[in-house]
Parts: C-alpha cells; structure tokens; sequence
C-alpha cells in the first residue's frame, strides 16, 4: 500500500483578532455559571448527612456532579455534561455576540453578551437536571424519599432547592 504525505496549513481569518479584540473591550470579563452564593452556602439535610452535620447545597451539588464512592453515590454530571454536551452550540453563541459586540451598528454590550450566554448555559444545566441525569435511583434511595413524603423518582429533584440554585455571575477581570 502507498504511503501518502500531505500538509495541513490553518488559516485564520480574523478570530484569533476578535477574541482579543472582545477581551479588552470587556477587560478580561468571564462568566461563571453553577450552585453559587448564598444559595451554594445554605444548608440542606439530606442523606447524604454526616454525624448530625448538614451539608452545604455546594457540598451536595459536587457529590452529585463528581460521585462518592464512600456515600454510594454515582455520579451524575449536571455541570460538566451540560457544558461537554453543548460546546458547539455555546462556541456559536459567543461568535455570534462577538461580531455584535463589534458592530458599531449593533453596539452590544460585551457584559450583556456574556450575561446572555450565562442565562443560556444556566437553562441547558437547568434543564438536563430536570429530563433526569441517570443511573437511576437505588430502591433504597427511593423508599427513603417516600418516608420523606417525596414521590419524585428523578435523581437531583426531590425539593427543586438544587436546580433552583443554579445561578451565573459575570465577573469583570483584574
């Protein structure tokens, strides 16, 4: 069989000049989107509660979002799913806002740009937590929850205190 060579040569047609161009404008601004706040720090008895202590809606959120192998508890990616799922879509989005951001006709904000994509990324973590992030709950977890008085099977959905929580903030840079 033949060997073939070849060569590939990238051009850029101006992106590598937007994306700095967008981040002077808004001085090195970034988004942050997930359990945040006061929300993050408020307490939740769950569980998941150890010798009597109440964990933080934080505390509860990373256990879920990474898993616990001590607590028996698979993970289920709210957070980084969420965002691996839809990077096209959101690489899109910032496009989008950038060439917005730049037209001097359209004259966006770059701070309402990343406000808006924030609001996005918040509805898609939203959302995937609401159609149900497998496995399933155990049996064991579910009879707990009805002892509780909760008939929700979803996992991460017992209160709505979690999903609710998911909040995003632009940061402006240094």
């Amino acid at each position: 069989m033949a060997r073939m060579k070849f060569s590939v040569k990238l051009v850029d047609k101006g992106l590598k000049d937007i994306t700095k161009r967008v981040h002077q404008m808004t001085g090195g601004a970034k988004v942050a989107v997930g359990v945040r706040g006061n929300a993050a720090l408020a307490k939740k008895k769950t569980k998941e509660e150890t010798e009597g202590e109440k964990l933080r809606l934080v505390d509860i959120a990373t256990i879920h979002e990474y898993g616990s192998f001590a607590r028996r508890i698979p993970e289920r990616s709210f957070i980084r799913a969420t965002v691996k799922e839809n990077t096209a879509a959101y690489k899109q989005i910032m496009l989008l806002m950038a060439k917005q951001v730049l037209d001097p006709r359209k004259r966006l904000d770059p701070l309402k740009a990343l406000a808006i994509l924030g609001e996005r990324v918040k509805a898609d973590i939203q959302k995937r937590i609401r159609a149900g992030i497998g496995p399933e709950l155990s049996e064991r977890t579910l009879e707990a929850r009805r002892r509780a008085g909760s008939e929700s099977t979803l996992p991460l959905v017992v209160t709505g205190q979690l999903v609710n929580s998911i909040s995003y903030e632009v940061r402006k840079g240094k």
